[in-house]
């Protein structure tokens, strides 16, 4: 995302996307061109007042830890880490918005309610682009390994000490 006149940042750095191997392709979106005065406008309309402007902030948040990340990490941490030895509980890219929700105050119940919110969108997300049928695939695979999930739960509950840990 990039706000204002973006002529000469695709001038000068047009050639560096294009020789850059991780990256497939790009293309340059002008919000003028669809009717609106800047991205903050786009968002609003798509959004709401509240919900435009909040998601116009937090996109220039996110693109500064995006830079951070990439500089961090050579190559693309997995969304979920492999359970084994060296990482037992299965770190990845998921741990990021989970620490991110732990330093900004969030408890249990709102990363749960921000995780349940996600999947319905991502399901609105996947019926736009996809088809409702894609959608509905989609839905029953989630349901089904939720309901799957309830047997692994009940045999880790009798397994491990509950109610006793320390606040992180």
């Amino acid at each position: 995302m990039f706000e204002g006149a973006p002529g000469e940042l695709v001038e000068a750095e047009s050639g560096r996307w294009d020789e850059f191997s991780g990256l497939t392709s790009w293309h340059l979106q002008r919000y003028e061109d669809e009717g609106y005065d800047s991205l903050l406008d786009q968002q609003t309309d798509a959004k709401g007042e509240i919900g435009g402007e909040w998601e116009y902030r937090l996109k220039q948040l996110i693109t500064q830890f995006s830079l951070a990340y990439y500089r961090e990490f050579e190559e693309a941490l997995p969304i979920v880490g492999d359970g084994h030895d060296e990482n037992p509980k299965q770190v990845g890219f998921w741990a990021a918005i989970h620490d991110m929700l732990v330093q900004c105050g969030y408890d249990w119940y709102d990363e749960t309610a921000m995780c349940q919110k996600a999947l319905k969108n991502r399901l609105k997300s996947i019926a736009a682009y996809r088809g409702a049928e894609a959608a509905r695939d989609e839905y029953q695979r989630l349901l089904a390994d939720w309901q799957a999930h309830e047997e692994e739960l009940e045999r880790w509950l009798e397994e491990t000490p509950t109610g006793q840990a320390t606040e992180p």
